[in-house]
C-alpha cells in the first residue's frame, strides 16, 4: 500500500475505534429511550427488557416474576416488550405497565 494508508487502515477497524464508534452511535439513543421510560414510569421503575416477539419466554418470565418481586422488594416494574403479543401475555399476569420499543428502537 501506498505510504501511510495501510496503517491507517488497520487503525480504523481496530477494537478501540469501534468501541468508540458504538459509544458516540448508540449509547446516546439508548440513553434517551431509558430516560424516557424512567420519566414516564418513575425513577424507582424496576425495568424488565424482552427483546423477543414470540410469547414463550414472556409467559415464563411473568410466571414467576411476582415471586422475583418478593423475594427482591420491587415494587414498581415495567415490560419493554416488542410485539403486541407480549403484551396480552404480561397482561394476563395482571401487570398493566407496559412500554413497547420499535425492532428499530431496540437495536437503537
Amino acid at each position: 500500500m501506498l505510504g501511510g494508508i495501510q496503517p491507517f487502515q488497520e487503525f480504523l477497524h481496530s477494537p478501540a475505534i469501534t468501541l468508540d464508534f458504538f459509544y458516540k452511535k448508540y449509547r446516546k439513543k439508548g440513553e434517551k429511550i431509558y430516560s424516557n421510560i424512567k420519566k414516564k414510569f418513575g425513577e424507582d421503575s424496576y425495568l424488565v427488557l424482552c427483546p423477543y416477539p414470540g410469547t414463550g419466554d414472556v409467559y415464563i418470565a411473568s410466571m414467576y416474576m411476582e415471586e422475583y418481586m418478593k423475594k427482591n422488594h420491587i415494587q414498581n416494574i415495567v415490560w419493554i416488550i416488542i410485539g403486541t403479543s407480549n403484551k396480552k401475555v404480561i397482561q394476563l399476569f395482571g401487570y398493566d405497565q407496559v412500554y413497547k420499543l420499535s425492532p428499530v428502537e431496540l437495536i437503537f
